[in-house]
């Protein structure tokens, strides 16, 4: 009973925060946050693994992660992106197979960076690919629709990277793994990626 309170306990914290996360991503301006943030590694994704670790340890699973190029300074709102960095990892691990990696991999140029988050799981069929950022839009199959969901995650990410003017997307090979990506610019919205 305690652990069933527990998971339920969990569940509606998790549900508060993504909506309080999409209140604040729509009704708030973006220009007034963006600082350059000159240790992306471990204001965003150190922070971000350090948020999911129990999840992952729940799951028995490992992550790996690898960084293609120097990592330059950041034009960039750190926390909503660390919301986007947190999303996308609870999604792997929640949707990721028991004792799976999470391959976190981080590619930097001098005019973007790219974070692609790939776990083993179930995936998606490519048909169902333009469902995955609308708001509260699930994906209706039987390994993903038994897993607790709002529908919100996916979407307030595709927006803050909106606001960012840079790109979120998603691939997948059904029944093996799914893998989602960001692109920001380094230089801040503003600039050309």
């Amino acid at each position: 009973k305690i652990n069933r309170i527990s998971a339920n306990a969990e569940y509606l914290l998790g549900l508060i925060k993504d909506y309080l996360d999409l209140a604040h991503v729509e009704n708030s301006e973006i220009n007034s946050n963006l600082t350059s943030v000159s240790d992306f590694i471990d204001t965003v994704i150190e922070q971000a693994q350090d948020i999911v670790i129990a999840q992952l340890e729940e799951k028995k699973m490992t992550i790996n992660r690898t960084i293609e190029g120097d990592v330059p300074s950041i034009e960039c709102d750190p926390a909503l992106i660390k919301i986007v960095t947190v999303n996308l990892l609870s999604n792997a691990i929640k949707y990721g197979f028991d004792n799976g990696a999470i391959d976190v991999h981080i590619t930097a140029t001098t005019q973007c960076l790219v974070v692609s988050v790939k776990n083993e799981g179930p995936g998606f069929a490519p048909e169902q690919q333009n469902q995955l950022f609308r708001r509260f839009s699930r994906l209706n199959t039987p390994e993903l629709i038994k897993q607790r969901g709002t529908g919100v995650g996916l979407y307030t990410s595709w927006k803050i990277i909106q606001i960012h003017e840079g790109k979120i997307w998603a691939e997948s090979q059904q029944g093996s793994w799914a893998k989602f990506s960001y692109r920001i610019p380094v230089n801040g919205p503003d600039s050309k990626v």
